[in-house]
């Protein structure tokens, strides 16, 4: 199943977005999947978006065909306590699609 990527299924953040996150959405929504990574991975060092950074990459990799990698961040992202419901929610979606 694919993911429509301009759903607000997104792990979206409402007050710390950085240059290299809003990047990353643009580039995820153009589904320039390869670019994207590189920007969420920038963002990670920023605690209050590192999370939803994640998630975004899990889910390039996904539509990149890297099912594996995807899987494991998910589930590795799943394990981090107090998660965002939204976010806990769009993880396990994510990961019902990945299998």
């Amino acid at each position: 199943a694919d993911l429509d990527t301009s759903m607000p299924s997104l792990a979206m953040v409402d007050d710390s977005m950085n240059t290299s996150y809003e990047l990353g959405l643009t580039y995820l929504q153009m589904e320039l999947f390869e670019e994207a990574i590189s920007e969420f991975t920038q963002a990670l060092g920023d605690v209050h978006i590192a999370m939803n950074a994640q998630y975004n990459i899990a889910m390039c990799e996904y539509q990149l065909g890297r099912a594996g990698s995807a899987k494991q961040r998910l589930a590795n992202l799943r394990r981090v306590p107090g998660l965002d419901d939204r976010l806990i929610k769009n993880i396990d979606r994510l990961l019902d699609v990945v299998g």
